[in-house]
């Protein structure tokens, strides 16, 4: 009996979403919060760093630069949604930007599985493998917040399904690619050939219309129509009012409040304005200033380099951080205070694979952690020589997996 009370629980809860949204929106949902985003990530992380690492032997120094501007697709997540609210294509704001971020990453999987790219043509592709992922990501966002003002009692369950897809795809695909990035099963490159599938994950359910979006044009036409039928019903409800002088009196009332919320919503609008121009100054900004440190990061390769990117990254932080809190305090003193809270907790607490270097094992016949080298080979079994944990990529992967559990 125990068993099917969480089953019947869970077939309730999909009965909900499905009337209420469609089978197919609740699909794609599960599709890129799940598969091209829980699964993609699993993929594309593993593959990236074991590839860095022990294909194209790069420093943990430099890898830590590619990683800066990789990353940066997802540092300029507000620019998705400001570039989608402000430019339809063909009449449609979500569903195109979801076509075009799974073409980029299929093709962009597709050349680092097959070509075997360098460090400087590896790293643009995988910026567009990242930005495959970040952007589905929010303008699935927006769908179901546009969804929860229609049906706000079913808010929760959506964000439920938004998470819980994530996390349920993303514990049994980082447990797989553990498995999968070993040089004996596929190794990292052949691992990126993986990350074909979960891109078409996005791709053709976006192809097939499931967002459910309608054109601009349609939502006018639907717009227009509703306050039709909203006049209609009003002056069919109002009673002729026989008197002359009751007649004026009502009529005078009625454009008195008119013209003063006339006016209170004119005073709303031009508020709303000032917040939202507020709010997009803000997005550019930290968007710009993520751009630019990657950039540097990067290519930047002159003298005293860890020097001058340090001090750019510094100094364009404190300055991003100053800036936003004067900006949001303006719109909520509390918004602010959070925002800059978050902005510094994560430069404060920078992330290294420092670790990860010396600690992993390649896997490799004459890698990293052999016990039988050549007399000749340098590389083979250093970290086994100098008593490193030498952890394999199993074990790795169970230790993310176990993390997504804690949401980590």
């Amino acid at each position: 009996m125990f068993v099917f009370i969480p089953i019947a629980a869970i077939k309730s809860y999909f009965s909900r979403l499905i009337n209420s949204f469609g089978w197919k929106y609740v699909a794609i949902i599960i599709c890129i919060y799940g598969l091209n985003q829980g699964v993609g990530e699993a993929v594309l992380f593993t593959a990236q760093r074991y590839y860095y690492f022990d294909v194209l032997k790069t420093s943990a120094k430099r890898y830590t630069q590619i990683s800066g501007f990789t990353n940066i697709p997802w540092q300029i997540k507000a620019m998705y949604g400001m570039l989608s609210d402000s430019v339809s294509i063909y009449g449609l704001r979500r569903t195109p930007y979801c076509i075009g971020a799974g073409i980029l990453g299929t093709i962009s999987a597709l050349f680092l599985w097959l070509l075997g790219a360098g460090v400087n043509l590896s790293s643009i592709l995988l910026v567009f493998a990242n930005l495959s992922i970040a952007s589905p990501d929010v303008m699935i966002d927006a769908t179901a917040a546009e969804k929860a003002k229609i049906h706000p009692k079913l808010t929760a369950d959506l964000q439920a399904l938004c998470w819980g897809s994530l996390y349920f795809c993303s514990f049994f695909a980082e447990m797989a690619t553990g498995l999968l990035v070993d040089p004996k099963v596929l190794g990292p490159q052949h691992l990126f050939g993986v990350f074909i599938i979960t891109s078409c994950a996005n791709l053709l359910p976006s192809s097939f219309g499931w967002l459910g979006e309608k054109r601009l044009e349609q939502q006018r036409r639907y717009a227009a129509l509703s306050e039709t039928e909203q006049d209609t019903t009003l002056s069919v409800g109002i009673n002729p009012l026989h008197n002359s002088a009751q007649s004026s009196q009502t009529s005078t009332t009625i454009i008195t409040t008119a013209t003063n919320s006339t006016q209170i919503s004119k005073h709303i609008n031009e508020k709303d304005k000032q917040i939202r121009k507020l709010i997009f100054f803000a997005a550019v900004s930290t968007c710009s200033a993520s751009v630019a440190i990657g950039l540097v990061q990067m290519f930047y390769s002159g003298p005293d380099s860890t020097a001058v990117e340090g001090g750019i990254t510094v100094a364009l932080g404190s300055v991003l951080a100053l800036a936003l809190y004067y900006i949001l305090y303006r719109v909520s003193p509390p918004l602010a205070g959070t925002a800059v809270y978050i902005f510094l907790s994560g430069a404060f607490q920078p992330l290294t694979d420092v670790i990860f270097d010396w600690s992993h094992d390649d896997g490799e016949k004459n890698g990293n952690c052999a016990k039988h080298c050549d007399q000749d080979d340098d590389n083979c079994g250093w970290a086994q020589q100098r008593n490193y944990p030498c952890i394999s990529s199993q074990i790795y992967g169970t230790v993310r997996a176990l993390a997504q559990l804690f949401g980590f």
